[in-house]
């Protein structure tokens, strides 16, 4: 399967090397990166499939997450008639555990505790500058501001399309999970906000009939990283008008990814959206 890296939303592409992952075998794929969501799916794929019920989950990551946090661990999750979600998680976490060199216990499926929406996965980096993604960031980052990664968030995409216009709604949509996540990180960690992942699978074919070695599936890893005084700037907006804010911030990105020229606004919700947006490289 094709690997693509690009910075940003809307950055230059990069290829990175073929993933081979046997998608047949699902529960192989998620004990070995250790995915909270997934992990021993194939003994309970009826169950998650086809009953009420919610899963509980026999394990995850090893992430120990701070009571200031506005994060938990998933303990379980109601079952679901749709299992494209668990396929993108499934090849977004073996993707970016093999470009960040994570172990199985840095990936931690997560949730919100508050009403705002959260990514997938919390990701644990130990040193930024020593994995196979630095070769593709280190004419944009310094090592210095890259050694301030500790945690980063992640979210996975999957869809089966044939064109990219389903495909950038999805990076959309992922994009504004992970920076609503960074609005809600605590003063403790704001030096964290700016880093994140939205892995997007696109699939061209019925999943049930992926073969991992098909040149038709890719997976387009979008990396974000901060620039400048992010961690001041990223900041939640008033909580009086938030949604006017969030709808402003994702028209902005909406128009960013499709590469639309647009002009700054003296408006208050636009005007931070562009500077939300402007913090990151």
């Amino acid at each position: 399967m094709r690997v693509s890296i690009q910075l940003g939303l809307a950055g230059k592409t990069n290829k990175y090397n073929a993933l081979q992952t046997a998608l047949p075998g699902i529960e192989a794929s998620s004990l070995e990166f250790g995915s909270f969501h997934i992990l021993n799916m194939t003994d309970h794929y009826l169950d998650y499939v086809h009953t009420p019920h919610t899963m509980l989950f026999t394990s995850g990551g090893h992430i120990v997450l701070n009571k200031d946090w506005s994060i938990q661990k998933l303990n379980g999750k109601t079952s679901s008639a749709d299992v494209s979600g668990n396929i993108g998680e499934i090849i977004g976490a073996t993707a970016i555990k093999s470009l960040l060199n994570l172990a199985a216990g840095d990936i931690t499926h997560i949730k919100q505790v508050t009403k705002v929406q959260c990514p997938d996965f919390l990701l644990k980096v130990t040193d930024l500058t020593q994995t196979p993604l630095w070769k593709f960031i280190n004419h944009r980052i310094s090592s210095t501001d890259a050694s301030m990664l500790k945690f980063a968030a992640m979210e996975a995409k999957a869809r089966r399309v044939k064109s990219t216009e389903n495909l950038n709604a999805a990076l959309a949509d992922g994009f504004m999970q992970v920076a609503k996540f960074w609005t809600e990180l605590p003063l403790s960690l704001e030096n964290q906000r700016g880093f994140g992942f939205v892995c997007r699978l696109k699939i061209l074919r019925q999943f049930e009939d992926i073969d991992p070695h098909d040149q038709s599936s890719e997976l387009t890893v979008n990396v974000f990283l901060p620039k400048g005084d992010a961690s001041k700037k990223m900041t939640a907006p008033p909580e009086s008008t938030c949604k006017e804010y969030w709808e402003a911030l994702e028209k902005r990105t909406k128009q960013k990814i499709s590469k639309v020229r647009v002009r700054k606004s003296k408006k208050p919700s636009t005007a931070w959206a562009d500077d939300f947006l402007g913090q990151l490289l």
